[in-house]
């Protein structure tokens, strides 16, 4: 039951760190899915103050493992290689807002007229994309909640 609650709070609600923080000190057996499940709805944080949530070494590691997608995610520098599993909500998060930046530059590169450089010629910044180890492009990824 707690873990659906996490999960409505996560899709409904922005959260400061402290009250993850507060949270997680409450039920420190439940810190590592709290964090992954809360992480991506934080308002603002500081990245590595994050793992400083777990009190043990044992679950501070599993926090880290879980988010590391999201928070080492650079927006303002997404190039580079991700390998994303979508059941995990850190990753997901981080695959969606890879698909919105790719989006917005699609957008603006045929607003100002630029050149295809795109792998597909779809103008997608998005190459080589597998999934689930097949070669797969954007057109009908769906990166819904698949649980």
């Amino acid at each position: 039951q707690r873990e659906i609650i996490l999960q409505a709070m996560a899709s409904a609600l922005v959260i400061k760190h402290a009250n993850l923080v507060h949270f997680a000190k409450q039920v420190p057996y439940l810190a590592p899915f709290m964090t992954c499940e809360l992480f991506p709805a934080l308002a603002y944080f500081s990245r590595f103050a994050i793992l400083n949530i777990a009190t043990d070494e044992v679950r501070a590691a599993k926090i880290r493992k879980d988010t590391d997608s999201l928070l080492f995610f650079n927006p303002d520098c997404p190039n580079g290689h991700y390998l994303l599993d979508v059941l995990n909500v850190c990753s997901r998060c981080t695959a969606q807002r890879l698909l919105v930046l790719s989006a917005f530059d699609k957008a603006r590169s045929i607003a100002w007229g630029r050149p295809d450089t795109s792998q597909n010629g779809d103008r997608e910044l998005v190459r080589n994309l597998k999934v689930n180890g097949a070669s797969s492009n954007l057109v009908g990824l769906s990166l819904s909640d698949p649980s």
